[in-house]
């Protein structure tokens, strides 16, 4: 509705108003939290290690391996050393403030997508605006009203958009987009699936976002890259009826000037 009737600058910040109708509409139904804001001081300086000093887990580490894979993007050596080095630097520093790993544009592909601005001055910029906003922890806990489902919701139309672009013509896509968006589910619909597993399987499989990037990258390589050729491989779905699935007369009929109704026009004897 946003982008179909409001003017160009409001459709640019249209999932932003999205995220703040959908807490709105979230109020009423009990999802939102506003104890946690009268909690929260005004301003307060971050205090380095705040929850201890560093830990490393195998677990953690291939999972943020697998959400840093690029798949099918033309990038030169320069740039992916780039990006690594700025990813790495920025998480490192994240880590010693207290937050979670940074990335240096995965964030902003879906934003980047729908607002077209491409711009490294704004992220710079917005880049500023958080840090500044990181100051007062009353801001942050006023966006930490917007629940899990909104936020999600907002996501989920750019996971869309990309899925638009897979070939789904035979079963290797369609088995890995099935299967992908199954085990991203499962941490969601049933929270306790995994708690039977050891603990590092739980740190990468109980988030959806790897445990779904995982599976779709691992059935890719199988499928797709050391599987059978793909002019092998037959629909799912037929497009059309098997051969000798109607008389010849039918076809005729449905096509009154193709080559089998002349060719019945000519030997009228065939109808029999």
């Amino acid at each position: 509705m946003i982008y179909r009737f409001l003017p160009a600058f409001l459709s640019r910040v249209a999932i932003l108003l999205g995220l703040v109708l959908g807490t709105v509409v979230a109020i009423p139904f009990g999802p939102t939290d506003f104890g946690r804001i009268g909690d929260a001081s005004v301003f307060q300086l971050t205090r380095p290690f705040h929850f201890g000093l560093p830990t490393f887990a195998v677990g953690a580490a291939i999972s943020m391996l697998i959400v840093m894979l690029v798949i099918d993007k033309p990038a030169d050596r320069q740039q992916v050393t780039n990006g690594l080095r700025a990813d790495m630097l920025s998480t490192s520093l994240a880590a010693v403030l207290n937050g979670f790993s940074v990335s240096a544009f995965a964030q902003n592909v879906g934003l980047v997508a729908i607002t077209g601005i491409k711009s490294r001055f704004v992220v710079a910029v917005c880049g500023a605006i958080l840090l500044f906003l990181g100051l007062f922890p009353v801001l942050g806990a006023l966006v930490a009203l917007v629940p899990l489902p909104v936020l999600g919701g907002a996501g989920l139309a750019r996971g869309i958009r990309t899925l638009s672009r897979v070939d789904f013509s035979g079963n290797a896509n369609l088995v890995i987009v099935a299967l992908a968006i199954g085990m991203g589910i499962v941490p969601i619909a049933v929270p306790a699936f995994y708690d039977e597993f050891p603990e590092w399987f739980q740190v990468i499989f109980d988030s959806g976002i790897t445990a779904a990037d995982l599976t779709a990258v691992l059935l890719n390589i199988l499928f797709n890259m050391s599987g059978r050729d793909e002019d092998d491989e037959g629909p799912i779905f037929s497009e059309a009826p098997a051969p000798a699935t109607i008389s010849d007369a039918d076809e005729a009929r449905l096509d009154p000037d193709g080559p089998m109704a002349r060719d019945l026009h000519e030997h009228p004897q065939d109808k029999q």
